[in-house]
């Protein structure tokens, strides 16, 4: 208390100099209760636990402390550490009352570590050995080899991914696509070699190369082609005697074991037959002038695969029969044999289908000759230089015909194309120094097709515009007045009929057709033919 004179002197004195003295005397009274509370017994236990509770904690934050210096690779901001986690716990924990909190220990004040319990500083330290430390974990793990596995597990198949560059780099239309098609595809099994990949690129990989050389046009296309399937008959023999190697007695054991080590399986690059028709394919769009003979060579070569019961044998279907005979179609020009080998390779598929029905091979497995077979045939005597193409084309069709409406095979129905074909030969042979009137034979054929599309309504044999082109030319090389007339009277139906609104744009005149009439005129030697001309 103070006395009645300090009273009196604290009144006279401005108030700065009242609340210093009242900071001093606050602290004196604090400093005082101090060194008086610690020998009340009620307060020493009181004490006592607060300051064992904070030399554990100091503890606990010193050997936290050298763990940290131990790893230095680890983040120093740990989960409720940094300073913006320092800011989130300030925000997010409720604020305490000063009476609740418990006070600061000055290190320098604290008594010694042996003043501990030791059962205390064991329990600190096995908690804090404990602490699994994720990013040495991570470190030390092993890093695993790519697995396809484990890629397909998370929706993500290398060899899948692959086969889709490669087919869409192939149809590109880059520059030297497919022979960078071709470094991709090794450079994925150099990888695989090294242990990177479990799977090497299969036959799908292949196949997308080799169909990047066929589409190309190149001079050395097809023969690439060819090089890459020859490659995939060593490997898949090769993986073969391997797998046969390391299982004499075909125990299953030892094939698990080579599977286990990366051995691929001899399937998984062997030639199937979409690879055999892509190199075909590869040989028709070749400009060698032995291409033909190539592609024809691929097929009889699987053709005595299969006679010979090979087990690497691949059965060819009406694909591959169909290409050969195109070989040869797209040669007819040039060789005077081409329209006999296309027709013969004809034959040999019917006689193919037979015998394979004899055997009980499957339907779905069936070379069965179709339109587009018999098509490509006429196509090859249309283009072709022999004297009697015309005659031997319509032979062929009427055969077509007699399958088609005698015995109802449904596969080779005649269609637009076979009749304009028969059309182009009859025109490409008709001379007029001859007296055959083959320009009339293709007219013929030309009323039997509006004919057929009358009576049946079938699009299929609806009379285009080649066809009546094609009848034009033949009869503007006849060289008469009456040619001339009806080549003029055929441009003026097509006019009409382009012009009709339910009509479509496919019989609507184009230069030629204008042009072949003209011709006709020409040829005509008739006095007013400059006038029909003009």
């Amino acid at each position: 208390p103070f006395s009645s004179h300090s009273q009196n002197t604290a009144s006279k004195m401005n108030i700065r100099h009242s609340a210093l003295l009242l900071l001093l005397l606050v602290s004196s009274a604090n400093h005082a209760e101090s060194f008086i509370a610690p020998y009340e017994p009620r307060n020493s236990i009181f004490l006592s636990s607060i300051l064992q509770q904070q030399q554990q904690q100091q503890l606990t934050h010193e050997l936290h402390m050298k763990n940290d210096q131990s790893q230095p690779h680890q983040r120093r901001n740990r989960p409720g550490r940094g300073p913006s986690s320092r800011r989130n716990n300030k925000s997010s924990t409720p604020s305490q009352p000063s009476s609740l909190r418990t006070p600061p220990i000055n290190p320098r004040r604290m008594t010694t570590r042996a003043a501990m319990t030791d059962s205390a500083a064991a329990d600190i330290a096995t908690t804090t050995n404990k602490r699994p430390n994720q990013n040495q974990k991570k470190r030390q793990r092993p890093r695993e080899a790519p697995s396809r596995s484990r890629s397909i597990a998370r929706g993500r198949d290398p060899i899948l991914s692959l086969n889709m560059n490669l087919d869409f780099l192939g149809k590109s239309g880059q520059k030297n696509a497919a022979q960078r098609a071709e470094e991709l595809l090794m450079r994925i099994e150099a990888l695989h070699d090294d242990g990177y990949y479990d799977a090497r690129p299969d036959a799908v990989s292949y196949n997308a190369v080799i169909n990047a050389y066929a589409i190309s046009g190149s001079r050395d296309g097809a023969t690439n082609a060819k090089r890459l399937l020859g490659r995939m008959e060593t490997l898949s023999s090769a993986f073969a005697s391997d797998l046969a190697s390391a299982a004499p007695n075909g125990l299953k054991s030892d094939s698990v074991a080579i599977t286990n080590k990366k051995t691929p399986s001899s399937s998984s690059v062997k030639p199937n037959v979409i690879t055999f028709n892509t190199v075909i394919r590869a040989y028709v769009k070749s400009p060698s002038p032995s291409a033909a003979k190539e592609a024809e060579e691929i097929l009889l070569q699987m053709e005595r695969m299969v006679e010979n019961n090979d087990p690497n044998a691949v059965r060819p279907n009406a694909i591959t029969y169909n290409s050969v005979i195109d070989a040869w179609a797209k040669r007819s020009r040039r060789n005077k044999d081409a329209a006999d080998r296309a027709e013969w390779w004809l034959y040999r598929m019917i006689e193919a289908n037979q015998r394979q029905k004899e055997e009980g091979v499957d339907e779905e497995d069936l070379v069965v000759p179709d339109t587009t077979s018999f098509n490509s045939v006429l196509n090859a005597w249309a283009k072709s230089n022999h004297p009697k193409k015309a005659a031997k084309a319509e032979l062929l069709l009427r055969h077509m015909e007699k399958l088609y409406y005698e015995q109802g095979n449904e596969e080779v129905k005649p269609d637009v194309v076979s009749y304009t074909s028969l059309i182009d030969a009859y025109a490409s042979s008709s001379n007029h120094r001859t007296k055959t009137d083959t320009a009339s034979k293709a007219q013929d054929i030309l009323s039997k097709m509006e004919r057929l599309y009358e009576e049946t309504g079938d699009e299929y044999v609806r009379p285009n515009r080649i066809s009546y082109a094609s009848v034009i030319n033949a009869l503007s090389k006849q060289g008469d007045f009456v040619s001339a007339q009806k080549a003029q009277d055929i441009l003026e139906k097509m006019e009409e009929r382009g012009q009709r609104s339910d009509d479509d744009d496919s019989v609507r005149p184009d230069i030629v057709c204008y042009t072949s009439v003209i011709d006709a005129w020409a040829r005509s030697n008739s006095e007013d033919a400059g006038v029909y001309a003009e």
